[in-house]
């Protein structure tokens, strides 16, 4: 697991408010935060294959935004079971395998929003990419 901050090499995402998410016809996945500062930044979801957030509302701080590259495979089943909406009897299926699978190998990326307050969040995705 490392945070998005390392994975973009941007400054720490912690504390900043989401404002926004914008789902493009690219299936990318378009996420608004602004720092304390009020500086909007974009962070481009590219080739989002689910997503599903959950609680959004007016002051959505985030706690942290992590992205999930190893091989914790409880957490990531977890994870899967909240987007997927799926009980944990069917982890053995093989969709879900082909997508574990995936996101193993690095193929995908799972990306996990944690709020302070407000929206919580979970990503799977091609890549991730600081909108210039």
């Amino acid at each position: 697991m490392k945070s998005i901050s390392k994975y973009l090499n941007i400054d720490s995402v912690h504390d900043c408010n989401m404002t926004g998410i914008i789902v493009s016809e690219e299936e990318t996945l378009n996420l608004i935060i602004s720092d304390l500062e009020g500086k909007a930044k974009n962070i481009l979801f590219i080739e989002t294959k689910y997503c599903r957030f959950d609680d959004f509302r007016l002051g959505n701080i985030i706690l942290s935004l992590e992205v999930y590259d190893d091989y914790d495979i409880q957490i990531i089943d977890d994870y899967l079971c909240y987007i997927l909406d799926i009980d944990k009897k069917d982890l053995s299926k093989d969709f879900v395998l082909k997508l574990k699978n995936a996101i193993y190998s690095k193929e995908l990326i799972l990306v996990v929003l944690e709020p302070s307050y407000g929206a919580m969040g979970v990503i799977i995705c091609k890549d991730a990419k600081l909108k210039e």
